[in-house]
């Protein structure tokens, strides 16, 4: 103010509010001696000052042209709220997308890369508009469940996994007309445990509605599927078919009409000639909600039988001896099943007991193994029996006693399997209890199929993540490489007490999400992100590493840096481009101190240093005056020490996190807080005065006078 003009209170007061005072027809005048009051004398209020602040970026552009000042926010949020995207852009010179650019947001359950909601962002964004890439290597906001299907142990058997459901859920993709849910307890086969359920909404084609199950198969194999299955209708349909998730090439086509509201047993092969991956089971012909439980797809492997002469096609009876009342003998050519060839013929002379006479064969059984068993009987007596036991030849342990009753003269097929829990080396023919001669031919003696899993070595799950690691980095920078040039490589690696994440330490339970790429690569993880991201990148691109909690422990600072180090280090060379302190600070515990030393001792590194996610918690979603103010010093000073500390040509500049105290903005992000520049209206707060300054370098709101109060009170 100029000396020689003096402004009462009341003056002020009436040319605050002009129409009241012209109401009043007060008089103006001016104390003697005092020279004339002009409007552009008049101090203006905090709102009117702020409202005469341009955008942020003019004074980015003004002030600090080497450096970007960036917004982290939602691609969704930017791309369906007009408003919010006219502030953005009108304020920012740079975008950082909260989750569309993360692991788990791109790649799907097959691995799969989708760029649908990054597309439609960049097409949303000014033209000029860079982006920076957050980011390649978390912990978390990965999809997990690709992950750890990718070094799963390698299944031996049944391909299928939770094949009957009893885990509670459903890992089935299910898309097109249908719908499928894990039953309730007890709607499983036999009215127990759980089932799948499919649904289709309406009749049509049978790839109307598909469900699908990835595995990896191989071309040139034979595998064999089973399922027990029913409908809520009389005639239901399913359809069995063999595809690639990409390409969609298919084949096999083996249905099974007329599936009706009782359990059914299911079973079909299916060759493969075609690059396919996934199972699918096709629903779409008949509307119904199909039950399916207890499934299995695995390889067909011809089972070895156990017993070299099954068929006595030699004449004789090679390996078989008989005891007690009984005698064996070769029969005639022309007595074998069918009529055709010979059988072994048994002969009981006397009814007694099952064990009064015996026919032997060695096998070599194997503890804990189930054998399946098969062989064609008849009698010279219609109401003959057999009995099937497995014994140790010297110390006659045995199990078993599966029996066979009603044995006619007509050739039948006999069926059954036997669990070996005990120390025995031959199966044994009982035939002591009815007189009799017994023909049995084509005996078969195999060893039941088991699902075994293989674990996969170290140097296997270490060699299958680095394989992936580098196809989901490359995926990225080849689709985004025209509008990103700066990523996050490596995010939050460092623990609160400066371990290395996944390395030094892995939680003992994690999240859906939760993948820790170093508990299986090792220290040198964060050394092969860095190394694809150059290998694929453009030759100017900034990587950086990426961390919080920087300015408030030390430890962790130190830890990071000497990390690295070692990525460097290991390189050969420096790779590291930058390092991203993210700053989510609160008023309550930041200080200048400790901002001041962060920004010194990451400087000193020689790095590019960029704030990667400022925010400035105040504790309430309805600060006061004071904490709005204590707010907006806060924001100052973090602007004000990074570019006294941060040498110029180490300046990235400062990322904003999220754009106003919004609900819609905080669901999952510091929802009881106000942490930003615009309030929940898009109304600028004390904190952009303030940052606007820290920027400038200067209170800009003293190039303002009187004359500019109307832009405050429109």
């Amino acid at each position: 103010m100029k000396r020689n003009k003096i402004i009462s209170l009341a003056v002020l007061v009436c040319l605050s509010s002009l129409g009241s005072c012209y109401d009043e027809k007060m008089e103006w005048g001016k104390p003697e001696g005092q020279g004339d009051v002009n409007v552009s004398d008049i101090p203006l209020t905090l709102k009117e000052k702020i409202a005469n602040y341009d955008y942020i970026k003019a004074y980015a552009q003004k002030h600090t042209p080497h450096m970007l000042i960036g917004l982290g926010m939602g691609a969704e949020l930017y791309m369906e709220d007009a408003q919010f995207k006219q502030v953005a852009d009108d304020n920012f010179q740079l975008f950082t997308t909260g989750n569309a650019m993360k692991h788990a947001s791109v790649v799907n359950t097959k691995g799969v890369l989708d760029f649908t909601t990054i597309d439609k962002f960049f097409a949303a964004i000014p033209a000029d508009m860079p982006v920076y890439g957050h980011n390649f290597i978390w912990h978390t906001q990965q999809n997990a469940t690709y992950l750890n299907m990718l070094i799963a142990p390698t299944r031996i058997g049944n391909l299928i996994g939770n094949s009957d459901f009893e885990d509670g859920k459903t890992v089935w993709d299910t898309w097109g007309k249908g719908s499928a849910a894990i039953s309730t307890n007890g709607k499983g086969y036999g009215d127990k445990g759980y089932c799948m359920e499919i649904t289709n909404s309406a009749s049509g084609n049978d790839w109307d509605a598909q469900s699908a199950y990835t595995m990896a198969l191989e071309v040139g194999k034979t595998y064999t599927f089973s399922a027990k299955v029913k409908s809520n209708v009389a005639a239901g349909h399913l359809q069995l078919i063999v595809q690639n998730s990409s390409t969609y090439e298919q084949e096999g086509y083996k249905s099974l009409d007329n599936i009706g509201t009782t359990w059914t047993t299911w079973t079909t092969t299916i060759k493969i000639t075609k690059s396919v991956n996934r199972l699918v089971i096709n629903s779409g012909k008949v509307a119904a909600t199909y039950s399916i439980d207890d499934i299995s797809f695995k390889e067909y492997i011809e089972p070895t039988n156990l017993v070299s002469n099954s068929t006595f096609e030699t004449g004789a009876i090679t390996g078989w001896s008989t005891w007690g009342k009984g005698s064996t003998a070769v029969s005639a050519s022309g007595a074998g099943h069918g009529g055709t060839g010979y059988c072994l013929a048994l002969t009981n002379t006397t009814a007694g007991n099952d064990w009064d006479t015996q026919s032997a064969y060695a096998i070599p059984f194997e503890k804990d193994q189930t054998y399946n068993i098969s062989m064609y009987v008849k009698s010279s007596v219609t109401g003959g029996r057999l009995q099937i036991i497995a014994q140790h030849s010297s110390s006659y342990a045995q199990e078993g006693y599966m029996s066979k009753d009603n044995i006619g003269t007509e050739w039948v097929k006999w069926e059954t399997s036997i669990k070996i829990t005990k120390d025995v080396d031959r199966i044994v023919l009982n035939a002591g209890k009815v007189a009799g001669t017994y023909y049995i031919d084509d005996i078969s003696v195999t060893a039941a199929e088991v699902d075994v899993e293989i674990e996969k070595t170290p140097a296997e799950k270490k060699q299958i993540l680095l394989t992936d690691m580098e196809r989901w980095i490359k995926g990225m920078i080849d689709h985004c490489k025209s509008r990103v040039t700066m990523w996050d490589v490596l995010n939050e690696p460092i623990t609160d007490n400066g371990l290395l994440r996944g390395v030094d330490i892995v939680p003992e339970e994690v999240g859906n999400q939760e993948f820790y790429w170093g508990q299986y690569i090792g220290k040198e993880y964060g050394l092969k992100a860095f190394q694809f991201a150059r290998q694929y990148g453009n030759p100017n691109d900034l990587l950086f590493i990426n961390e919080y909690g920087l300015e408030t422990n030390p430890g962790k600072l130190t830890a990071l840096i000497d990390y690295v180090k070692y990525i460097d280090t290991s390189n050969g060379s420096p790779i590291v481009d930058g390092i991203g302190t993210q700053m989510h600070v609160h008023t309550s515990s930041i200080t200048r101190e400790l901002v001041d030393a962060m920004f010194k001792t990451l400087a000193a590194t020689g790095k590019v240093i960029r704030v990667t996610e400022l925010d400035v918690q105040v504790g309430t979603t309805t600060p006061s005056v004071e904490q709005l103010a204590k707010q907006a010093e806060v924001y100052q000073m973090i602007a004000e020490s990074y570019k006294e500390n941060i040498p110029e040509a180490q300046q990235s500049g400062i990322t904003i996190w999220s754009l106003t105290d919004a609900a819609k903005e905080h669901e999952y992000w510091l929802p009881d807080d106000a942490p930003n520049l615009f309030d929940a209206k898009y109304g600028r707060k004390h904190a952009y005065k303030s940052f606007c300054d820290g920027i400038a370098g200067y209170d800009v709101s003293t190039d303002f006078n009187g004359e500019d109060w109307e832009a405050g009170n429109r």
